[in-house]
């Protein structure tokens, strides 16, 4: 299979582009803990954008993920508590990874979905930035991200409870918009920095925006 491959053609200082893959999404409904998921990447970094909601009401975090049971690091997470528990997080490890990624979560949680990415060439796996926000009834707006440099890149995720509506996301360029279940899932990336603030808006339901600069 050929995934797409996205290339920033704005290094800083020399230094190689970097290159975005897309390794492809996962789809997991009924009630869980954890997710799972069998998935491949290509490395030489992996990033899984993880995207989850709970029909139920009660609110719901992110415990731990970890690829072929190694641990992922947390770059960002962030829920939202009000009409349908929706939230989404960005989680990092260095090396392609092949096996099952498991999604701890802190209760059982209805529905879960993932994309995993591939990053080339990125220089640390520790953010530059991260930025979350949460809206119940219009557009979600990232505004305090601090940019990632003309050679970095920004990741983003988001999850909306409305899931038959399409997302529209602003300053970044979409991956993924898909009916995952009880919910929205969302990917998006800048190559550089963004022209203005990243906001993504999927109806009138709780929605949840991350993001992870890097480079």
């Amino acid at each position: 299979m050929v995934f797409p491959v996205f290339t920033n053609q704005g290094a800083i200082g020399g230094a190689p582009a970097i290159t975005v893959i897309d390794d492809g999404d996962y789809s997991q409904s009924g009630s869980s803990d954890p997710f799972t998921f069998t998935a491949t990447s290509t490395g030489p970094v992996t990033v899984v954008v993880v995207t989850y909601s709970n029909a139920s009401f009660s609110a719901r975090t992110i415990s731990g993920v970890t690829f072929d049971g190694n641990a992922m690091d947390e770059l960002v997470q962030h829920n939202s508590t009000v009409t349908q528990t929706v939230g989404s997080g960005i989680y990092i490890i260095d090396g392609a990874q092949s096996g099952t990624v498991s999604v701890n979560m802190s209760g059982t949680t209805n529905d879960g979905h993932i994309t995993v990415l591939s990053l080339e060439n990125l220089q640390s796996t520790t953010a530059v930035d991260t930025d979350e926000d949460y809206h119940a009834t219009s557009t979600t707006t990232l505004s305090a991200l601090t940019n990632p440099g003309s050679g970095g890149v920004v990741i983003v995720g988001y999850s909306n409870g409305e899931d038959t509506s399409a997302i529209t996301f602003t300053n970044a360029t979409e991956l993924d918009d898909l009916d995952a279940g009880t919910m929205r899932h969302g990917v998006a990336y800048v190559l550089g920095n963004p022209a203005g603030n990243i906001s993504a808006d999927g109806g009138t339901n709780d929605g949840v925006l991350v993001a992870a600069s890097l480079r």
